[in-house]
C-alpha cells in the first residue's frame, strides 16, 4: 500500500516539477545520467526542506538506468547502500553499508565506492569513485556530491559539486567534468526490497 501511494505521488510531484520547468522556462537535467552527459541551457533544482528524513529506500529511475539508495541511521551517523541496474548493458552491482562494490563486466573486475563522510538533518556530503575497463582502457569516475530533500520532503536531489569523468574514446583520452544530477524518490520508509521498488 506504502508504495502504492509513493507512485501516486511520484506521478504528482513529476507534473509540478514539469509544470515550474515550463513557467520558468528551463531546460532539466533531471534525467541525466553518468552514462550520458548532454548539453544543457539551465537546470530546475528545487528549494530544500527540512521535512521528512532520510532513513529509507530511495530510487532514481531512466532509460538508462535505475538506481536505489538505502539510507539509515546509528547513533546519529547516516550510512548508505547502493544498488545500480544498467538499462543498456548487462552491468549491475550492490554495495555493502560502507559503499563498497565489486564486480566483473565483460570478464574484467570493477570496482564502485560511495562514501558518506559528513551528514546531518539537511545534508548529506560524500565521495564518489567508480573505475570499469572497456578494452584496453579504464573508465574512471570520481568526484564530491551532496544530497538533500526538497519538495515534501520525499523528493531528493543528488548533486555533484566535483566531478571527471576520464575514458577513451576510438583509442584517444576523453575527459569531461559535466557532472550528473539524479533526482529520488522515496518509496518507503524501510528498507524495501528491490523488486517493490515502483519503478
Amino acid at each position: 500500500m506504502e508504495l502504492c501511494r509513493a507512485a501516486s505521488r511520484r506521478a504528482g510531484r513529476a507534473s509540478v516539477a514539469v509544470t515550474l520547468i515550463a513557467v520558468l522556462g528551463l531546460t532539466p537535467s533531471l534525467g541525466q545520467t553518468s552514462s550520458g552527459h548532454s548539453g544543457q541551457m539551465g537546470v530546475y533544482l528545487p528549494e530544500r526542506t527540512q521535512e521528512g528524513d532520510w532513513d529509507g529506500t530511495w530510487y532514481y529511475t531512466s532509460v538508462e538506468m535505475k538506481m536505489v539508495l538505502w539510507l539509515r541511521t546509528h547513533k546519529g551517523k547516516t550510512a548508505m547502500k547502493l544498488k545500480y541496474e544498467s538499462g543498456q548493458r548487462p552491468v549491475t552491482f550492490e554495495t555493502d553499508w560502507n559503499g563498497d562494490a565489486s564486480y566483473y563486466t565483460a570478464e574484467k573486475p570493477a570496482t564502485f565506492q560511495v562514501h558518506v563522510t559528513k551528514s546531518d538533518p539537511g545534508q548529506i556530503e560524500g565521495t564518489w569513485f567508480w573505475e570499469t575497463q572497456y578494452g584496453r582502457f579504464p573508465r574512471i569516475e570520481q568526484g564530491t556530491f551532496v544530497l538533500f530533500r526538497a519538495l515534501d520532503g520525499r523528493t531528493m536531489m543528488f548533486k555533484f559539486t566535483d566531478f571527471e569523468l576520464s575514458m577513451s574514446r576510438q583509442g584517444q583520452p576523453y575527459r569531461s567534468n559535466l557532472p550528473p544530477l539524479w533526482t529520488f524518490l522515496k518509496a518507503s520508509k524501510r528498507q524495501a526490497l528491490w523488486d517493490e521498488i515502483p519503478f
